[in-house]
């Protein structure tokens, strides 16, 4: 369990990048909410390093920018600031 909570920011990051391509490519809006939603998890794991969690969260609100939705990016953005005190420290 440790192991598997250690990577899960890591494991979650690579699937949305997948599904973004989806959405850039295809234009499909399922993609781009799957996208989110799993970036938005990996910011959320407190198992994971707080390096793929703020990369996570800064990603989650970029794509979320990038689709027009910016009340997600502004979530997005405010869980990466409440991140780098940890970063810095």
């Amino acid at each position: 369990p440790g192991q598997d909570a250690y990577s899960r920011a890591g494991l979650l990051t690579g699937v949305a990048n997948v599904l973004v391509l989806g959405y850039r490519h295809l234009g499909d809006g399922d993609a781009l909410t799957e996208a989110l939603d799993c970036y938005r998890k990996a910011a959320a794991s407190t198992g994971s390093p707080t390096e793929g969690r703020a990369e996570a969260a800064d990603r989650w609100g970029s794509l979320a920018a990038e689709a027009g939705r910016f009340d997600e990016a502004a979530e997005g953005y405010a869980a990466a600031v409440r991140l780098l005190p940890r970063l810095a420290g």
